[in-house]
This record gives C-alpha cells, structure tokens and sequence, in this order.
C-alpha cells in the first residue's frame, strides 16, 4: 500500500470514531438523611429536602449543609472525585464507546 493511502485511510477511520453514537454519561449525586425531609443546601444554595437526587457539573469539592427542626445543623465539605474514566483522553473515548449510562456511588459517613 502506497502511504498516502494509509494516510487517507487513517484520517477516515479518525472521521468515522468521531461520528459513533455518544455514550450517556449523567453526573448526579444523592442525599439521605435521618429523618427524612431535612432542608439540604449546596454550596448556600438551597437544593430541597431529602431524600435528594441531584445532578452537578464539576468534580471538586462541594459544601453540603443539612438541617432540621429539633437536629443539629451538619456542615459537610464533600470532595466528589472524579473516576478514572472521567481523565481526558480516556473520557472522550469511553463516554463515546459505551451504550448503557456510567454510573457510580461514592459514600459519605
């Protein structure tokens, strides 16, 4: 094969991995408290009571505060990482390949 045909079959292939069907991926974070129906909010943003399911948009860290008549207030500062999957040039190729939506939990005690 001549190598201006390699060249231009490269640049194909390139042209057509860019155009395959993206993957989902829903960045969403969810709260539970005891008892529920606690007020939630997120960076002084009010978001709701719980239980709460609710997306972001960036990875980092998040100031959550819980309350309720009769509780103590909790103050959290809650780093959300991001996965191994979410680092570039990995995420552009694995938000793409996958059909079915990425989902992971991360916990807080």
């Amino acid at each position: 094969m001549s190598r201006r045909l390699l060249w231009s079959a490269g640049w194909l292939l390139a042209g057509l991995g860019t155009g395959l069907p993206s993957g989902c991926v829903e960045r969403t974070y969810t709260i539970l408290s005891n008892p529920p129906g606690a007020m939630v909010l997120e960076n002084g943003h009010e978001v709701g009571p719980t239980p709460v399911i609710r997306p972001f948009n960036y990875f980092g860290k998040h100031r959550f505060s819980i309350f309720a008549n009769g509780y103590q207030t909790l103050v959290v500062d809650e780093p959300i990482r991001a996965p191994w999957y979410a680092y570039p040039p990995l995420d552009l190729y694995l938000t793409r390949l996958t059909r079915r939506p990425i989902q992971r939990v991360q916990s807080c005690a």
